[in-house]
């Protein structure tokens, strides 16, 4: 759980599943452009490039090179697990700050609605609405069956800047410095 000041709202993460791995803090960002994802978090789903793809600007003009494109990956709702959808994601060699960077085009694809707190989502499924919730963010972004375990990261904002208090599990390995898990664990 994160304190914020008043106005501040938490980035809306989600999780993923990408074939037999779950993608943690999935970050939905309205005014994205394009579906984005780190390299290192490509090599850690062992997913390839498709296509090439042309460099992006950030919102602030800045050149961000592109390595290519996943055409058409399937992905599904870790909490709606029959929720499927086909996206195109961008490829960057950026630090992994969040997994993936969830676009307009995704959230049109979803077809549903963000509650205005941006506490949970609406999400249309078979005639139903299903409720899709914000998560933490998450120390591992990625997890396979082998090491499903995983803990929220927990902060506090003071005037000194953010601290972040973790549980023992966390320091296990210090080598899991962006937090990891692959295969090859």
């Amino acid at each position: 759980m994160e304190a914020r000041g008043e106005g501040d709202v938490a980035p809306f993460y989600v999780s993923l599943n990408v074939h037999e791995f779950t993608l943690h803090n999935d970050m939905v960002d309205s005014g994205a452009s394009h579906n984005l994802m780190p390299k290192v978090i490509m090599d850690s789903l062992n997913l390839d490039i498709t296509r090439p793809c042309k460099d992006m600007y950030s919102f602030d003009s800045k050149k961000v090179n592109c390595l290519g494109m996943i055409k058409d990956l399937v992905v599904s709702l870790t909490q709606i697990p029959t929720k499927n959808i086909a996206m195109d994601v961008v490829v960057a060699d950026i630090p992994p700050k969040f997994s993936m960077l969830l676009s307009r085009s995704w959230t049109t694809k979803m077809k549903g609605s963000m509650q205005m707190d941006m506490s949970y989502a609406t999400i249309p499924l078979f005639g139903e609405q299903r409720i899709l919730y914000r998560e933490n963010q998450l120390a591992y972004m990625v997890s396979n069956p082998d090491k499903p375990q995983n803990h929220p990261i927990y902060c506090v904002d003071t005037d000194l800047g953010t601290f972040v208090f973790y549980n023992e599990l966390c320091l296990e390995e210090e080598e899991h410095t962006i937090c990891l898990w692959s295969s090859n664990d």
